[in-house]
């Protein structure tokens, strides 16, 4: 969404953008980010979307995570609870 909002400020050509994720497991756990820049855009273009790619907040959020917290919760004992594999959007 970064990047394709930034090429239609510049009215650059670019008909679409995907990203892919991927784990490799290989060695250290690493998340590979492939991006796919559908359209026309020139050499000096890719490059500046692809820096602004990496200053994205999902990109930004990948790379420097925040610490995980688990936290146990009391098990409820109304009628509300849900079934198993399912999850209650409501207040604890």
């Amino acid at each position: 969404m970064t990047v394709r909002m930034y090429a239609e400020r510049h009215a650059w050509t670019l008909r679409d953008v995907q990203v892919r994720l991927r784990l490799e497991r290989d060695g250290e756990p690493a998340v590979v980010r492939e991006i796919h820049l559908n359209g026309d855009p020139d050499d000096g273009q890719r490059r500046r979307l692809m820096a602004v790619a990496g200053r994205c907040p999902v990109h930004r959020l990948l790379s420097a995570p925040p610490p995980l917290t688990t936290v146990q919760v009391e098990q409820r004992s109304s009628p509300t609870t849900p079934a198993p594999g399912r999850f209650d959007s409501s207040p604890l």
